[in-house]
């Protein structure tokens, strides 16, 4: 007994020292057969993820196609209920059918009519153009011709401006200078006894009571017992300012309340229709005499 006892515990003891043997002999297999398990452990776990994953999105893609076959439903009942609507507007329209096509019968007639009238009316603008395009070009040249024209007017204008300034600073230095002459003349003339006559210089203001019918020459209601005398020269004036006209009257007709002035020869042609009837004149005594 005891023998068998001590041959179990020695073949213990050699399966124990073979087993170790073999552990160590095999350490690297075991280390290689464990990395292998991880290894297949975590594939396992990242396979179970993507599983998981992939029912996720299954069940999203499932949900989308369950909504898509809602809309799709819906959409083809509107398609039905919008194909009967068409089918009914056929239906009405193929029997209006015949109708329209006798409106558009009568519808491309009038545009025919109409086609042709409009040709025709074209035509007639067309040489009613041909006949205008004369005027129109003369039109752009007398365009071009006027405002030429009112350039040179503004031109003249500006000039007509710059010498009425200068006319009116003349006329100024004029009435100063005439003012200047009559005072200095009323003061020579005040110590000279005056003859019964107008004197040479002597101004009077007279009013036309009639004119010649040439128009030459006009009557007026003064005559000797103002110092009117036969073949008196007198310079005449009319108007005022730049509008003013001066020429020469021979007194050739002198009565004690009427005297007749006749334009001189050289101032008979100045202007026609010279005189109006009850217009003023003024004259003055001129040295010039006429020839008797």
């Amino acid at each position: 007994m005891k023998l068998f006892f001590i041959i179990c515990r020695v073949v213990s003891l050699l399966l124990i020292c073979i087993a170790g043997v073999f552990f160590f002999l095999n350490q690297d297999k075991l280390i290689s057969v464990k990395s292998k398990i991880d290894a297949a452990l975590d594939k396992k776990a990242i396979a179970s993820r993507e599983l998981e994953s992939d029912q996720n999105e299954s069940s999203k893609l499932l949900n989308g196609l369950f909504r898509q076959r809602g809309d799709l439903r819906m959409k083809a009942r509107d398609l039905v209920s919008s194909t009967e609507t068409l089918v009914q507007e056929i239906d009405f329209l193929t029997t209006k059918t015949p109708e329209l096509e006798e409106k558009s019968a009568a519808f491309e007639v009038d545009l025919g009519k109409l086609k042709k009238e409009l040709s025709e009316q074209q035509k007639k603008i067309d040489s009613r153009n041909a006949e205008i395009d004369p005027t129109l070009q003369k039109v752009e040249s007398l365009e071009a011709e006027l405002e030429k024209l009112q350039g040179s007017l503004s031109e003249k204008t500006k000039e007509k401006n710059f010498l009425s300034t200068e006319i009116a600073a003349l006329e100024t230095k004029r009435r100063v200078a005439e003012e200047s002459f009559f005072e200095r003349k009323k003061n020579l003339l005040s110590d000279i006894q005056k003859p019964p006559f107008i004197y040479y210089g002597d101004e009077v203001e007279v009013t036309i009571e009639n004119i010649s019918p040439s128009g030459n020459g006009i009557f007026i209601s003064s005559g000797r017992q103002e110092g009117f005398r036969e073949s008196m020269v007198f310079l005449a004036s009319l108007g005022s300012g730049s509008n003013r006209k001066i020429f020469f009257m021979n007194a050739s007709l002198v009565q004690d309340n009427l005297t007749f002035l006749e334009l001189m020869d050289s101032d008979k042609n100045v202007e026609n229709n010279l005189f109006d009837d009850f217009e003023k004149v003024l004259l003055s005594r001129s040295g010039k005499l006429s020839k008797e």
